[in-house]
């Protein structure tokens, strides 16, 4: 079984009472007794600790003591409702401006410079003046290709005579041919649209 403490109340006129509050009290109502009969229940929750061990209750005893009188000789228990306000908070969106993005188109001429390169080949034409027995390959000496041309004559047999070769040398030469190429790049422009402001106490919900 809980052990009862008895506490000093006093209100926020300066009127003292008296209460049993134990364990079983706490979060529940609790009945103040003041004078030699009156009595009210009050929550737990208002009351207030205070440095000398007493506790501070916000409301006025004194004003209560007629409706505890009338609730004491109707041997009725006096019941103070506790009243608590909420506070709601709501947002709304609300546009206050808009963005305009604009870009221009610059233009500018920019030169290339970048080798290509070629081939062509130096003909030579080398006598020979051989006989051959028959046609002649075309045969490879590094970069130059050697094409043989024959050609028959009137000897007392025919024979095939090699007249000439014609050397083919493949040589590399590099050359540049500046173009003027145009490119192109884009700049964003940024601008801010304001709207009229809305005032919001016009606003119905």
């Amino acid at each position: 079984m809980d052990q009862a403490e008895y506490i000093t109340i006093t209100d926020q006129d300066g009127t003292r009472g008296t209460a049993e509050m134990n364990r079983s009290t706490e979060g529940s109502r609790i009945r103040v007794r003041f004078g030699d009969s009156q009595q009210v229940m009050v929550p737990r929750s208002m009351l207030t600790l205070q440095e000398d061990g007493s506790y501070y209750l916000p409301l006025s005893l004194s004003g209560l003591e007629e409706r505890a009188g009338a609730a004491a000789e109707a041997g009725e228990t006096l019941v103070i409702p506790v009243l608590e306000e909420e506070l709601h908070v709501d947002k709304r969106q609300q546009e206050t401006g808009k963005i305009r993005v604009t870009k221009t188109v610059h233009e500018r001429d920019e030169i290339i410079d970048i080798p290509l390169l070629q081939e062509t080949f130096e003909v030579t034409r080398v006598p020979v003046n051989r006989v051959v027995e028959g046609p002649v390959s075309v045969r490879y000496e590094g970069d130059t290709v050697i094409v043989p041309l024959v050609e028959e004559v009137v000897v007392v047999q025919k024979q095939l005579v090699l007249k000439e070769e014609v050397h083919l040398t493949k040589k590399q030469a590099e050359a540049r041919k500046p173009k003027r190429v145009t490119v192109r790049s884009e700049e964003a422009h940024v601008e801010r649209v304001e709207l009229p402001e809305v005032d919001s106490s016009t606003e119905t919900g």
